[in-house]
């Protein structure tokens, strides 16, 4: 299944991506130029929502590593919200599930007061 993706952003400064079906090779590097994209409005934080996302391979990783090494020096929270049982043992097995801030929902992420520094 082709990755969908859907992005707005919200009256307080926040970004929404919402990524919907596989993240694989073909996909990365549209993820990764979406993401980048997704970030120049950024004032509050980028919210990746992958509640829908079903598979994730390196591709998808490394999108999401450099998205969160580019809003770590933008001075902007990255939050992953709606992720999955297997992109959680995705993290572990690579060890990458330090490096990520994951919320249940989009609108926990929205409530969250958001001072440019990821907890």
């Amino acid at each position: 299944m082709q990755l969908k993706i859907t992005t707005y952003g919200t009256a307080d400064g926040a970004v929404v991506v919402h990524l919907a079906g596989e993240i694989s090779l073909d996909e990365g590097p549209n993820l990764q130029d979406t993401l980048a994209q997704a970030l120049e409005p950024v004032l509050r934080c980028l919210i990746v929502d992958m509640a829908e996302v079903f598979f994730c391979d390196s591709a998808g990783l490394n999108a999401l590593l450099n998205t969160r090494t580019a809003t770590t020096t933008a001075g902007v929270d990255l939050v992953l919200t709606g992720v999955g049982e297997r992109i959680t043992r995705l993290f572990w097995a690579t060890g990458t599930a330090e490096v990520f801030t994951v919320i249940a929902t989009v609108q926990e992420a929205l409530d969250r007061p958001g001072d440019g520094s990821t907890p």
